[in-house]
């Protein structure tokens, strides 16, 4: 009877193994979205994901997400034009810009 028991204590190891290796594995598993990218980055060399996932090994490997989704932004047209400046402001603009000049040359 005693070796039924050696049995059922091995089997539950080997059930408390398997589970801790799988919950390690599902923590290293990295995965990108469908607009998404992966760049991986390590021992391995330099991979890009994208649309899937892989395992990334801790201390060996990093990986850094990248949005593959459109970005839109206004370019505004600058406040002052040279044309908006009156006479008085660009002659002081330009002979100040002649004494800097003579001072470093």
């Amino acid at each position: 009877m005693r070796d039924f028991s050696d049995v059922w204590i091995i089997a539950g190891l080997v059930v408390v193994a398997i589970l801790f290796l799988m919950g390690m594995v599902a923590r290293m598993y990295r995965k990108a979205g469908p607009h998404e990218a992966l760049i991986v980055y390590g021992f391995r060399g330099t991979r890009i994901i994208k649309g899937g996932g892989t395992i990334i090994f801790p201390m060996v490997e990093q990986c850094k997400e990248l949005s593959l989704e459109l970005m839109s932004f206004d370019v505004a047209p600058p406040s002052a034009t040279p044309s908006a400046c009156s006479a008085r402001e660009v002659a002081l603009t330009s002979s100040v810009s002649r004494e800097l000049m003579r001072m470093w040359i």
